[in-house]
């Protein structure tokens, strides 16, 4: 496996115009959303004609955002019963 770890984590996130609230955007792909969050730059750029898309369509302010300060709060282990 190679050394990739995540430091950074970028977030389109949609402003709601009338009382500040922040919401993750996203896209629907069948049943399930897929957010706009991104853990590399390329993933920024690749997702950010398609923020502006909906910054547009909807008529919000969309900003991107980074969170650049890790803490891992738990590991999740999976063990063969």
């Amino acid at each position: 496996m190679s050394g990739f770890r995540i430091q950074q984590v970028w977030a389109f996130v949609a402003i709601d115009s009338e009382d500040g609230d922040e919401g993750i955007i996203g896209h629907k792909l069948g049943d399930s959303w897929l957010p706009f969050v991104a853990a590399d730059e390329d993933r920024v750029r690749s997702l950010k004609p398609m923020a502006a898309l909906i910054s547009r369509t909807l008529g919000v302010e969309v900003r991107l955002v980074r969170f650049d300060q890790r803490t891992d709060v738990e590991v999740l282990k999976w063990e063969e019963p």
